[in-house]
């Protein structure tokens, strides 16, 4: 015990309410212990994408749906297609020579049951969205109350964006 004593008396008294702290918390239950909030990190998704994101969950929200949460495994199947839709200067859901949308979520690791995508092409994100919305067949899948989670990536090339969303249930 005089050891103790001895490194106690030798750290400084922050350090030593610190160690109190943490060790009283350690002693508490779980349910007793005070909860910190949560932030989610989302790794690689730019302004657009997050743009893109917030709306798409607004959207949900006005009618009633859970949000769609970020995948990063969909965002890596929108990702290859927006580049190669930029490359080629084409806006289709399935160019020359690529794997359809099914495969490349599944290539991209994502797991599903659903799947589902919009693509679009502009000089405005914020534009875009709207029209997205003015699509019965894009606002479909933003409204699809079967989906979870969602993947968007968003590329500019030469003073417009790309934009790819793709939607899925999320399996086991």
């Amino acid at each position: 015990m005089r050891v103790l004593t001895g490194i106690m008396r030798s750290l400084p008294l922050r350090a030593l309410r610190r160690t109190a702290c943490f060790a009283a918390a350690a002693l508490l239950p779980v349910s007793a212990r005070p909860q910190m909030p949560t932030y989610r990190v989302l790794p690689r998704i730019t302004i657009a994408e997050q743009y893109l994101l917030r709306s798409i969950n607004a959207e949900r929200a006005a009618v009633g749906l859970r949000p769609v949460h970020f995948s990063l495994e969909l965002q890596d199947a929108a990702h290859r297609h927006a580049l190669l839709m930029a490359r080629t200067n084409s806006l289709e859901h399935q160019l020359r020579g690529e794997p359809d949308l099914l495969h490349r979520g599944i290539s991209a690791g994502a797991r599903f049951y659903r799947i589902t995508e919009n693509i679009g092409v502009g000089p405005s994100i914020l534009d875009m969205h709207v029209a997205l919305m003015h699509s019965p067949h894009h606002r479909e899948n933003i409204l699809d109350d079967q989906v979870s989670a969602i993947g968007i990536s968003v590329i500019q090339v030469r003073g417009y964006f790309w934009a790819v969303e793709d939607f899925s249930d999320t399996a086991g």
